[in-house]
């Protein structure tokens, strides 16, 4: 099947742009960007030609934008341009010159597509890039999602040549007499998808000549059984997960009682930013203490009780306000103090709001997290209770217990915010004055 028509049946089965909509291709100079364009407009698609200067390899980056602006005028079609300075943007966010590269190259589409009314992003990804990326993922231990390569639709984002190989693109470039730009940048094994095309899938393919495309078909049958793995976790995380807030909480019975306890975590772990090689100390979760757990950059996972709570990774909280005179009132950290009458049932509380005897509290009275070695001489009691046990019997998760605040007055705890009220700053019958206390939960 001649190029053209190839494409025009792949665009049409998968449904990526309608006939003569605006596309906004993008036109690094390169053979596939090229053979793309001229595809794309030998079926009659409006082009709008979208090249960036990356600034990262002198003269030569210089040189291909002056070649695709004056071809693509040539050709008769509309030219949008924009450069970065890549090396410093990349220092700036601490982020790899390739993913800087990406990152930019792909919000400038967007921005484009938009400004220049174009219905799609077009890219010239084809099979044997398709092949490349999914051997990428599989030595990252990407999972199913990774071997599934790369969609022909992604939001705005279309591959009209993703079932063409390159050999194809070739024949149909010296057919149509077409110049291309070559980036040596291709040509350096330093990056390790080049090592991939250029010396992994030759010797793959001295194996078996077909080898491209079974590896292809492979990311295609694995998306198809990403999508049933997909239905089936959603249908799972409802009858099983609990939101809590920014937590998931996931009991463990229902992963020990199942044989793929690991897919299920598995999938919802790995957007969260968790690697395979954290899966064995995830799952040893299932049997440990409570109190243990497993850290991705941003989210941890750890065992509490019988439960798995997954969570972001907050800073460690801490809180120290001083208070000279009432009545005090703070915004922002949620906190109101004020003289008040006494209520007939104190067990109606809010258990972040206390009544106190304000004669027996002690000016300055200070607001702060608790610290260990804290204690509190519980209601009703006269030992003291250390505020480690106390938040202990309270089943208090480990990862919350540094949110916890107490009120000190003059050394003294007189409230553990949400938990204990002191006995020694209790109401009595003949207490003259009250003070109101409340604070909204830490976080």
């Amino acid at each position: 099947m001649f190029l053209v028509e190839k494409v025009q049946k792949f665009i049409a089965t998968n449904r990526l742009a309608e006939p003569e909509s605006r596309i906004l291709i993008g036109l690094s100079g390169g053979l596939d960007s090229v053979v793309l364009c001229h595809v794309m407009h030998s079926l009659n698609f409006v082009v709008v030609a979208a090249h960036v200067n990356f600034k990262l390899r002198g003269t030569e980056s210089d040189v291909d934008a002056k070649e695709v602006s004056a071809w693509s005028h040539q050709m008769g079609w509309e030219f949008v341009f924009t450069e970065f300075e890549t090396s410093e943007i990349s220092l700036q966010r601490g982020t790899g010159i390739q993913e800087t590269a990406r990152q930019l190259r792909y919000d400038w589409f967007e921005e484009m597509r938009v400004q220049m009314k174009c219905a799609a992003i077009a890219v010239a990804h084809h099979t044997d890039d398709q092949a490349e990326t999914i051997l990428f993922h599989l030595f990252r231990g990407s999972g199913i999602k990774g071997l599934s390569g790369m969609q022909p639709k992604r939001g705005n984002i279309i591959r009209p040549l993703l079932q063409s190989r390159r050999a194809d693109l070739e024949e149909y470039l010296k057919k149509h007499g077409l110049a291309f730009r070559e980036d040596s940048s291709n040509k350096s094994e330093k990056y390790k998808r080049n090592l991939i095309r250029r010396s992994l899938i030759p010797k793959i393919e001295e194996i078996n000549q077909n080898s491209v495309e079974h590896i292809v078909q492979t990311g295609f049958l694995s998306a198809q059984y990403l999508s049933i793995a997909e239905d089936f976790l959603a249908y799972w995380k409802s009858k099983n997960l609990v939101q809590k807030g920014s937590e998931i909480h996931i009991p463990v019975k229902s992963l020990s009682q199942i044989t793929y306890a690991e897919t299920i975590l598995w999938m919802i772990l790995e957007p969260l930013g968790f690697s395979t090689g954290s899966m064995p100390d995830i799952l040893n979760l299932l049997e440990a203490q409570t109190g243990k757990q497993v850290a991705a950059e941003k989210f941890l996972i750890m065992r509490d009780r019988e439960v798995l709570i997954i969570g972001p990774i907050k800073e460690m909280f801490s809180l120290s306000v001083q208070i000279n005179q009432l009545p005090f009132e703070s915004l922002e950290l949620g906190i109101l103090m004020e003289e008040c009458d006494i209520p007939v049932d104190l067990k109606t509380l809010d258990p972040y709001t206390a009544i106190l005897n304000l004669d027996e509290l002690k000016f300055p009275l200070i607001i702060r997290t608790w610290r260990e070695g804290d204690q509190i001489v519980p209601l009703g009691m006269k030992g003291r209770q250390k505020i480690s046990d106390l938040l202990i019997q309270s089943k208090v998760p480990l990862h919350k217990k540094q949110d916890v605040c107490v009120l000190e007055s003059n050394g003294d705890i007189a409230w553990v915010a949400g938990y204990k009220v002191s006995d020694l700053f209790r109401i009595k019958s003949d207490t003259p004055r009250a003070m109101c206390i409340s604070m909204k939960p830490s976080r």
